[in-house]
């Protein structure tokens, strides 16, 4: 309760202007936010359609994939949405002449940047509840849907002109026919791995059962050979049956990946078969958990500054609004590289925190008085020089 409480009091604590200010801020933010996640995971749920069309998944189940990639698209969208949304507004409210009138009245720069460091500390809370939570959370459940999936035995899973494996057999089925029948199918029987199997069938039907299904093959003909002379035996039929059970579940047994755990078990991972590393991997995603937040407060703090500090000049805004985009490129790339660089040294994610606090720092400067003493003279010598 203390996090709300303490919001509330610094939001009333704000002037009605920083108020005025911080609403548009905030709105605008979020809808760009809202927009981008919706396209971003609209492009990602088509992958999912063709299993859903194709394949005879659920519904259900597809929408409880696509759900849980939503956390991951959030925390990629919502520090690109701050950065939006703060060079938006103020180059608005620049552009209306409001930030003029409102810097002739005495309000200073650092005053102005009220609102957007308190969106940005609003953002960068909200982010660490996903990245240190609902990321290992959402990602776990979702692979523990994607093994299952893959261990369907299903017969409507089977799909025509595709090898399908189901356990230690492999179908392939020519075409399909209205009412469910497979024809022209080719059977590869790996039950017993000294003696391996290849049926051919004219066509064949499925029998859904609880634990699998059974496949009755007609017409057709089984190879397999003789592993002491190597000649091989071909036995004809009318009628053959194949049963496929479901495998036991994976879900409990599989590999758990980087981003499915939690910060605990990625600095200190209980698993003792771990090289180092896959250690040094774990740790090297652990920061990246702690760093990825700070992008939504850096790139926030990036935009009011480019857009705040400096003489005003109304052609000179779209220079700054590329200054800010560039820098916050910048600090995000390199970040990622210094945290994948973790295998030259862990020293590289110390430059990654330190470029983090730099970038941020000399925001903060460019808002002070002094800072912004000096980003005028620079502004006005430049002026000069081209005046002449």
């Amino acid at each position: 309760m203390l996090g709300p409480v303490y919001f509330h009091s610094f939001f009333q604590s704000m002037n009605r202007l920083n108020r005025y200010i911080f609403k548009q801020l905030f709105f605008t933010s979020v809808s760009v936010a809202v927009v981008l996640t919706c396209v971003v995971w609209l492009a990602q749920s088509l992958r999912f359609v063709e299993m859903v069309a194709n394949k005879g998944v659920s519904a259900t189940l597809f929408f409880q994939m696509v759900f849980f990639l939503l956390p991951n698209l959030i925390i990629i969208v919502l520090p690109i949405s701050a950065l939006i949304g703060v060079l938006f507004i103020y180059n608005k409210l620049a552009s209306d002449h409001e930030l003029m009138v409102m810097q002739g009245s005495g309000v200073s720069a650092f005053q102005l940047l009220k609102p957007a460091l308190f969106l940005a500390l609003l953002l960068t809370i909200l982010l660490y509840g996903f990245t240190l939570y609902l990321l290992p959370l959402s990602f776990s459940k979702f692979k523990d849907l994607e093994v299952s999936l893959k261990n369907e035995t299903s017969a409507s899973m089977m799909q025509p002109g595709e090898f399908n494996t189901f356990g230690k057999y492999t179908f392939f089925a020519r075409t399909r026919t209205t009412n469910g029948v497979l024809q022209g199918l080719v059977v590869y029987d790996g039950s017993n791995p000294e003696k391996p199997a290849t049926l051919l069938s004219e066509r064949g039907f499925a029998i859904e059962e609880e634990d699998g299904f059974r496949m009755i093959l007609q017409n057709g003909n089984r190879q397999e050979k003789s592993p002491k002379t190597g000649k091989p035996s071909i036995l004809y039929f009318d009628k053959y049956t194949i049963v496929v059970k479901k495998p036991e579940s994976t879900a409990k047994s599989r590999a758990i990946k980087p981003y499915e755990r939690f910060l605990g078990d990625l600095f200190t991972p209980l698993d003792p078969t771990l090289s180092e590393n896959s250690k040094l991997q774990l740790w090297a995603e652990g920061h990246n958990r702690i760093i990825t937040p700070l992008y939504a407060f850096a790139f926030t703090l990036i935009g009011a500054a480019c857009l705040l500090s400096g003489h005003y000049n109304r052609r000179g805004r779209s220079g700054k609004i590329l200054m800010a985009g560039v820098a916050a490129c910048f600090l995000q790339i390199m970040t990622l590289i210094l945290l994948n660089s973790v295998k030259f040294g862990k020293f590289t994610v110390g430059i990654a925190y330190g470029l983090i606090t730099l970038i941020v720092a000399l925001a903060f400067y460019m808002m002070s008085d002094r800072g912004v003493f000096l980003i005028d003279n620079l502004d006005l010598l430049s002026l000069r020089r081209k005046s002449k």
